[in-house]
């Protein structure tokens, strides 16, 4: 019984892992498209100014 609820245990632990890993792995994306989309702008700000 209680290698089951170790399994349980452990699987949960992996998924919540995982969470964290692929939110982690969002917020860098999400600032990276944030960092080249503001640089795109400034870009077409100069572009459109000069």
């Amino acid at each position: 019984a209680t290698g089951k609820a170790d399994n349980r245990n452990e699987q949960f632990e992996n998924i919540e892992a995982l969470k964290i890993s692929y939110q982690d792995a969002a917020n860098a994306r999400f600032s990276e498209l944030r960092q080249s989309s503001g640089r795109n702008f400034a870009t077409l700000c100069q572009k459109n100014i000069g």
